[in-house]
């Protein structure tokens, strides 16, 4: 179902992305990747199942990319210690950028011409019947 080797990119991404985050705020939100929690509604808004075991006391939480602010909201901050986790991003939102990433790395790319560098390798794409996937 997933591919290993893009989870760990967009798994890095996230640390990178976050540096200040603990390991437990990264493992709870690939947690509710790898579950399938995610359900995009729309652009820039996507359902996030809650997921008791991770102290969720909702059935689902609503996460919204607002990009005039550049920020993402989550419903969490309306709760108890939402304050808190509106400072901090919660691993609802952070769950959400990693199923982004990750949809983004696993992306197949239709192109007439594509000219590649990689590790000293050129990859050219000639004809537009051919996938590449960018990784």
């Amino acid at each position: 179902m997933f591919e290993n080797n893009i989870i760990d990119l967009a798994i890095e991404f996230l640390k990178k992305e976050f540096p200040n985050k603990s390991n437990s705020w990264i493992k709870r939100a690939f947690i509710r990747f790898i579950l399938n929690s995610i359900k995009q509604i729309r652009n820039n808004l996507w359902i996030v199942k809650g997921i008791p075991e991770l102290g969720d006391k909702f059935e689902h939480y609503e996460v919204v990319y607002i990009p005039e602010q550049n920020r993402y909201y989550c419903s969490c901050f309306e709760h108890l210690w939402g304050f808190k986790r509106r400072k901090e991003i919660c691993t609802h939102i952070a769950a959400v950028i990693l199923w982004k990433k990750y949809n983004h790395l696993n992306e197949i790319v239709y192109a007439y011409f594509l000219r590649l560098k990689c590790c000293n390798s050129i990859i050219q794409v000639l004809d537009h019947k051919d996938k590449v996937r960018i990784r």
